[in-house]
């Protein structure tokens, strides 16, 4: 969707400044000089955190040299905690104002070393339906380098509000598991629902369920979790405890039954964990032999992924059309497949080399997933496991209670880590369940 040349837009914005030269020559008084230096020192800011801040400061200059774009300047949310409470705090204080960054370009994930440090956006899911982001359906549709049907629209559209898309998924990952199909006793019949999985006899996978730590996945095993525009979770405590007490359950029958397997019996899997480019490597790497690869199945049969990098627009920007000029040169073809836009230089090309940074999942754009595979068996592993995608939501506030629950139902914030009690568990989840019904009403 290629509308018009970045070539032509510095000729027709070498005219214009020519023109303008022109005036202020003639004019009177010092106003336009004055004017000049106002608009010398305009900005647009990118709000990033993470792994981004290096990514938006190399994209931001080059989109400067190709488009003759604005300056940019990068305002990055800190690791340190006590720093990034500060940093959100402005930020926030500025969006409530109707002011703040033009542009968000963020990472999202939960923090499993901190359970204080806060987020800019604790539940991105709920902030979509708060007037906070610009609607982009029609500078979308209008666009010069962004193509949306080269886009997973099964991860963009939970982007999307009444309004239209509001948030551009970047990224997205899912946990999965590879084995080598010899290794399965019946390869043809998978898991295909959490109850499956977490019941299989099939030894291969029931053996490698220690990989898969029960409080980094509990959130994955659900299919619904909060309807976000309505405010409420969507499923019970009830469902809740269930959960806990079956993941536990699972836990201590894998324990005891490692007491008993003879050293050195087990099966290795070829991959296991969130899926990204270093775990379809791993697979890629095997693919001498038939491998079997599944994504860890929820309770509604199919696969929940989580989004895990995004970019949108504040509302009340200043500076409309210059943001989306700088997302659609970053959700170019070029830039996200890092072949760049080519110069008079053969050896420089703009908006190549890099992309947003590799670990956070699986690209949202098709061609760039596509690039991750050397060969067509790995990339029909990857489809299949695709196909299996029934939710899609973003990290959130919900995803981080559930994290620190199971932790404490673990026992691991005691010193002597002892389990808890039945009771004990009863009351940490209903806290949790309660904490959690509040945020979604706030």
């Amino acid at each position: 969707m290629r509308k018009r040349s970045g070539k032509r837009q510095k000729s027709e914005l070498l005219l214009a400044i020519v023109c303008a030269a022109a005036v202020s020559v003639t004019g009177c008084g010092n106003e336009p000089e004055a004017k000049a230096q106002e608009e010398e020192t305009e900005k647009l800011t990118i709000c990033v955190n993470g792994d981004f801040e290096h990514f938006a400061e190399s994209v931001a200059e080059d989109w400067l040299k190709w488009e003759d774009g604005m300056e940019v300047e990068i305002v990055s949310i800190p690791t340190d905690a006590t720093l990034a409470e500060t940093r959100v705090s402005n930020i926030r204080t500025q969006l409530m104002a109707g002011e703040g960054p033009d542009i968000f370009l963020m990472q999202c994930s939960v923090d499993t070393d901190n359970e204080e440090k806060p987020e800019l956006f604790s539940n991105l899911g709920k902030t979509m339906y708060s007037q906070v982001f610009l609607p982009l359906d029609d500078y979308i549709e209008n666009a010069e380098y962004m193509d949306p049907e080269g886009w997973n629209q099964t991860i963009m559209d939970v982007g999307k509000t009444g309004e239209g898309q509001v948030i551009l998924p970047i990224a997205y990952t899912y946990r999965a598991y590879a084995f080598r199909t010899a290794d399965l006793q019946q390869p043809e019949s998978v898991p295909a629902s959490w109850e499956e999985f977490v019941n299989t006899q099939e030894q291969a996978i029931w053996e490698n369920m220690e990989t898969t730590p029960p409080d980094t996945v509990l959130a994955y095993t659900f299919g619904e979790l909060a309807d976000c525009e309505q405010g409420k979770l969507l499923f019970s405590e009830e469902t809740m405890q269930a959960r806990v007490e079956e993941i536990l359950a699972w836990q201590d029958s894998i324990r005891q039954s490692r007491k008993t397997m003879p050293e050195g019996s087990g099966i290795s899997p070829v991959a296991t964990g969130n899926a990204d480019g270093e775990f379809w490597n791993q697979v890629t790497m095997a693919s001498g032999e038939e491998e079997t690869v599944f994504g860890l199945p929820n309770d509604a049969g199919g696969v929940t992924a989580y989004v895990t990098a995004f970019a949108a627009i504040n509302r009340n920007t200043k500076y409309t059309e210059q943001a989306f000029a700088l997302l659609d040169f970053i959700f170019s073809d070029e830039v996200m497949c890092k072949t760049g836009f080519p110069t008079e230089d053969p050896v420089k090309r703009y908006g190549g080399g890099f992309a947003p940074p590799g670990m956070l999942g699986i690209p949202t754009h098709q061609a760039a997933a596509q690039s991750m595979f050397r060969n067509d068996t790995v990339r029909g592993l990857f489809e299949k496991v695709e196909n299996s995608i029934s939710h899609v939501r973003f990290y959130s506030n919900l995803d981080k209670e559930i994290y620190w629950m199971k932790y404490r139902c673990d026992g691991w914030d005691r010193e002597d880590h002892s389990l808890p009690t039945a009771e004990e568990r009863q009351e940490i989840v209903h806290e949790t369940y309660e904490k959690m019904k509040m945020q979604m009403a706030e």
